[in-house]
């Protein structure tokens, strides 16, 4: 659930340049495991997409979590071919997957074409303010 460089290795693995920063600070692991979850799931669903959709475009990634804010952000972005013209053509279930969790955790999603033409995931998720990482921090170190 935590290991978002060995998604990002399987990603790259199977052909997808991945760019970008994904929680330089390290404060994911403190925080709640729901959160970490979705982040996860988000994150995976991101690097699939963009692989079934756009093979061999790079995909812009990254994860931060602003304490300041109380929340983690996410936002991918990566080339897309041109919208398909049939009406028919198949849609997987993914985003709606993606949307329902973070609705679950009162949280934002955006999804669609930028202005360039790229496809972007955005998604910020809350974080309690009990759960912050300076307060686990801090409750460690009282521990020791």
């Amino acid at each position: 659930m935590d290991d978002l460089p060995s998604l990002i290795a399987e990603s790259e693995a199977a052909g997808t340049r991945v760019r970008g920063a994904v929680d330089e600070a390290g404060e994911l692991p403190g925080l709640p495991a729901a959160v970490r979850l979705a982040v996860h799931r988000i994150v995976q669903e991101a690097l699939t997409n963009a692989r079934k959709h756009a093979p061999g475009e790079p995909v812009d990634l990254t994860v931060t979590v602003r304490r300041s804010h109380s929340r983690v952000e996410i936002r991918a972005a990566n080339g897309c071919p041109p919208r398909p013209t049939s009406p028919g053509t198949p849609r997987g279930y993914g985003l709606v997957g993606v949307g329902e969790r973070v609705a679950a955790l009162h949280g934002e999603l955006t999804t669609g074409r930028s202005d360039d033409g790229r496809f972007v995931l955005r998604a910020q998720l809350p974080v309690p303010p009990h759960h912050s990482t300076e307060g686990v921090r801090r409750m460690v170190g009282a521990v020791r």
